[in-house]
């Protein structure tokens, strides 16, 4: 069975389906579906009835919908620990697979209380969705590669066990001038070039080139103006495969990548 916690921004955690507690209770909380949305461009033919699709399939969005059934012996218990979980549904910024060790953000658009007969509040049916802002699982460990760069040409062996490409965060760290880096993925041959004086100097030891986020930070400092065109952030592809690096000097590398997955 797959354990499943809500996280808020401090990292905090509501457990949906542990066995240490009975409310939702843990054999009663399904994993109904999960919703996927694709990104299609298709327009009408210009001569020819129909349509074209022109393009690749993108996967635009994914939700996720959870049932559960709540019982208590009195009103006073069942709308305590209703007003809980709902407190957090209104928090909730992450939502985490702890059996698999995946992690995803989230919004919450809807929660659904369907009560038992009678007047009381003693038994309900639950649904709620969450919607995954990256339609993707991704570890919560990343990968990690980390090695020493000689001036010239080093190849560093990659393995991507994801089912999608993923971003790396790379750091460098350098105490003598670097003046030129060229970083790229041998296989595909996209990477990123950069040309930057500053690196390696006195209080300029170590450069972060942040594919995620589209951020290239030397000690804290945007230095984006330093890529050089027709190069760029890139993604480690899925399976084995070989990382380029060019130096003009001695420095050290130590990379990281979360895996990704649809489900």
């Amino acid at each position: 069975m797959i354990e499943y916690a809500l996280r808020d921004v401090d990292d905090n955690e509501f457990v949906l389906n542990d066995s240490s507690i009975d409310q939702p209770a843990r054999d009663s909380f399904t994993f109904l579906n999960d919703s996927f949305a694709n990104d299609n461009r298709v327009v009408p033919n210009s001569a020819l009835p129909g349509s074209t699709k022109l393009g690749r399939t993108r996967l635009m969005s994914k939700e996720l919908s959870f049932n559960f059934t709540r019982a208590h012996d009195d009103d006073s218990d069942f709308r305590d620990a209703e007003n809980e979980f709902i407190n957090f549904l209104q928090k909730a910024v992450a939502i985490v697979d702890k059996t698999n060790l995946l992690i995803a953000p989230i919004a919450v658009p809807g929660y659904n209380i369907d009560y038992g007969t009678g007047m009381h509040k003693h038994v309900s049916d639950n649904v709620f969705t969450v919607v995954l802002l990256d339609p993707f699982w991704k570890a919560i460990t990343p990968d990690n590669v980390a090695q020493g760069i000689v001036a010239g040409v080093n190849n560093i062996a990659l393995s991507n066990l994801g089912k999608l490409p993923s971003p790396p965060v790379i750091t460098l760290e350098a105490s003598v001038a670097i003046t030129q880096i060229q970083i790229y993925i041998d296989e595909t041959k996209d990477g990123i070039q950069i040309d930057d004086a500053l690196f390696g100097t006195v209080s300029f030891n170590t450069l972060v080139i942040d594919c995620e986020n589209g951020q290239l930070l030397l000690e804290g400092i945007d230095r984006t103006q330093s890529i050089l065109p027709s190069s760029g952030y890139f993604e480690i592809p899925v399976g084995a495969s070989t990382l380029k690096v060019v130096s003009t000097g001695i420095m050290t590398i130590d990379m990281d990548f979360n895996q990704r997955v649809f489900v």
